[in-house]
């Protein structure tokens, strides 16, 4: 069953303890594998599956769902940093990755010529559940954020939009603090980098917009004590310097 129906994913989730574990460097030194073992659906986003091994007491073991990003310029291209592969169907296997969702849905102007080509292979390689993200949620919170929007993100509040009992965020803090190590190199000056000339991602908007539409709206939502620091001071609502 490589393209998974919207009905089978919805009925996956529902009532599930559901966790997302990014790789903010926060997560380090946690302890909290087997808690996040514990719950009923772990889900991580992009590289954390090839990039991230041998911190399983941090991070735990399982990967349910992966929200893949798969926005390359040519099928399997390695990661100019890191050197690894950005889509890896035998990792993802040999990780008993049960579903693998797209992050950008097939309505985002860049999907033909960044993403489908790796839809595609997936597919015809046909031993991966692959979920098309639907468009509508997407496009209602991009707009409301005003920016192009990061997977951790897209993720939760995908996830949100299903009847889960509760929703555990670990290792995603919006860029306030640095990538683990092993994930990528990452500095403030690489974030404002980012910010000015790549994609328009502006992660104080992502980290505002999750703080006041659903940190504060939905009480499924549990987070990590990190974030709750983050969330906690209005001094880190803006960290990067616009000019």
């Amino acid at each position: 069953m490589p393209l998974l129906d919207e009905n089978t994913f919805k009925t996956f989730l529902t009532n599930k303890r559901v966790v997302i574990v990014g790789p903010a460097s926060t997560i380090e030194g946690s302890k909290q594998g087997s808690l996040i073992d514990s719950y009923d659906v772990v889900v991580r986003v992009n590289r954390a599956v090839s990039h991230l091994g041998g911190k399983a007491s941090d991070i735990g073991t399982r990967t349910d769902i992966l929200y893949a990003c798969m926005s390359t310029e040519r099928v399997n291209q390695f990661h100019p940093r890191t050197k690894k592969l950005e889509v890896d169907t035998d990792l993802w296997i040999h990780n008993k990755v049960r579903v693998v969702s797209e992050v950008y849905p097939r309505g985002e102007s860049f999907y033909r010529a960044s993403i489908a080509h790796n839809v595609y292979q997936i597919l015809q390689d046909n031993r991966v559940n692959l979920r098309h993200l639907p468009d509508e949620n997407y496009f209602k919170v991009k707009k409301k954020v005003g920016c192009h929007l990061n997977s951790g993100l897209v993720a939760l509040a995908d996830l949100l939009t299903h009847d889960i009992r509760e929703l555990y965020i670990t290792g995603i803090d919006f860029h306030r603090s640095i990538y683990m190590e092993g994930y990528e190199t990452f500095t403030k000056e690489s974030m404002k980098d980012m910010f000015e000339n790549r994609s328009s991602h502006d992660p104080d908007k992502q980290f505002q917009y999750f703080k006041y539409e659903i940190f504060q709206k939905d009480d499924r939502v549990k987070v990590d004590e990190p974030l709750r620091e983050f969330l906690m001071d209005p001094k880190y609502e803006n960290t990067i310097d616009k000019g």
